[in-house]
């Protein structure tokens, strides 16, 4: 027959287990926050510079038309 001694021992040892088991869950969550927040950021950045060579591409063929137009008035 188990003891009562016996019984909280183990669930101490259990609830022992449970802690460590949430601690480590708590920072292997904190490190994917901190993985997603930089790729978060990256994400940002290539938007805004997709962005800035769409209108660099766009100025790009503007100028290249006018070019053209010249060409063919003179």
């Amino acid at each position: 027959m188990v003891s009562l001694k016996e019984k909280e021992e183990k669930s101490s040892k259990e609830i022992k287990q449970l802690s460590e088991s949430l601690k480590k869950m708590k920072l292997e969550s904190e490190e994917k926050d901190k993985i997603i927040e930089i790729a978060e950021s990256r994400v940002a950045s290539l938007q805004k510079q997709a962005a800035d060579l769409l209108l660099e591409y766009d100025r790009l063929l503007e100028d290249n038309q006018n070019l053209q137009v010249q060409t063919l008035r003179h």
